[in-house]
């Protein structure tokens, strides 16, 4: 089913008791001949995807003739042999984008998503910013100018296509694996030698890890503690600049404490994640590293239910973000004046 198909279950119509468990329930009225599905939040499957990346790439002739440079490609296969596929974008010659040290000088800006197969928020968002960043729009353009766009849109093929919520064929948390990965887990192994190597060219700038959230409301972002000072500034104005043109961003729920860089879930340590991995592989030094999260349904600065079209902003957001980061002045100047006020 397309996602326009899907919608929220009035919330006044559902019943939830805790009883050691929460249950809901609901009443639907149906006539015979009726096909209805219901799904624990809009999905978006492997299917979906490729089905995107394929109406692009029959609009390449296009793309180019405008300048834009679109190329996609195979990361690796999956532990189940399905494909993972890397999208790279940039503004220039797309046969540039094969070589592995295209437009020298360009820095790097490396987007992954549903390495938790059940948040589907995540592939809205990634969606929504890869069509953002392949516009025609000035700000995609002098984006395309100043980076590389890599996507990863889809870490865990076999997840998805199992309907896992959080892990892969075997069972396996892969947002777990970053530290301990091998060849069980060829996706991680993979990405994570990706952005290792971008960094070791000097030209990561960037990591977007897309996520979605069960818990806590609204639109967000996990950050680091880089080593200096005007890395963790730099490391904040990012989200402040995300919540002037998103307007369900929570900058108020955006955390950047240590203890997201090393406590535990699930018996394992949050250092194990891709976003505190990749961090850390960089020696601390680049503050541009994210966990970007979404509730699924509920935030405090909007009042209806989220639904693809706030993901979609969330994904164009990013991009506009960006831009605005790519022009700020003087962050630490800004750090002093209206932060702690802003927050």
């Amino acid at each position: 089913r397309e996602s326009s198909e899907w919608g929220s279950i009035p919330s006044e119509d559902v019943d939830s008791r805790a009883q050691g468990c929460v249950q809901l329930s609901w009443t639907m009225n149906l006539t015979a001949g009726d096909n209805v599905a219901v799904a624990f939040s809009y999905p978006y499957s492997f299917y979906r995807l490729q089905q995107f990346l394929d109406c692009i790439d029959e609009r390449k002739e296009q793309l180019e003739s405008d300048g834009v440079a679109y190329h996609r490609s195979r990361l690796c296969l999956s532990a189940d042999g399905l494909r993972v596929d890397m999208v790279k974008i940039a503004q220039g010659d797309s046969v540039e984008l094969e070589s592995p040290d295209a437009f020298a000088g360009r820095s790097v800006v490396l987007v992954s998503a549903r390495v938790h197969p059940g948040e589907t928020p995540s592939s809205f968002v990634c969606e929504a910013m890869i069509d953002f960043i392949l516009g025609k729009s000035q700000i995609a353009e002098e984006l395309r100018r100043r980076h590389i766009f890599v996507f990863i849109p889809m870490l865990n093929p076999d997840g998805v296509f199992r309907g896992h919520y959080r892990t892969d064929g075997c069972g396996v948390d892969l947002n777990r694996t970053y530290t301990t990965c091998g060849p069980a887990q060829p996706t991680v192994v993979a990405l994570k030698e990706l952005g290792q190597t971008i960094h070791k060219l000097g030209r990561l700038h960037m990591y977007l890890d897309l996520h979605a959230h069960a818990t806590r409301r609204g639109m967000f972002v996990f950050g680091n503690q880089p080593t200096t000072v005007d890395a963790r500034v730099d490391g904040i104005l990012f989200p402040y600049l995300l919540s002037t043109v998103v307007p369900e961003f929570e900058l108020a729920g955006c955390e950047w404490a240590i203890r997201n860089m090393i406590r535990k879930t699930t018996k394992r340590s949050m250092a194990d994640c891709s976003r505190v991995a990749l961090f850390n592989a960089t020696g601390g030094t680049c503050p541009l590293v994210y966990t970007v999260e979404s509730n699924y349904s509920r935030g405090f600065r909007v009042v209806e239910q989220l639904n693809p079209g706030h993901w979609g902003r969330l994904g164009r957001g990013l991009g506009e973000a960006l831009y605005l980061f790519d022009h700020f002045d003087s962050p630490s100047l800004w750090l002093r004046t209206n932060f702690f006020t802003a927050v």
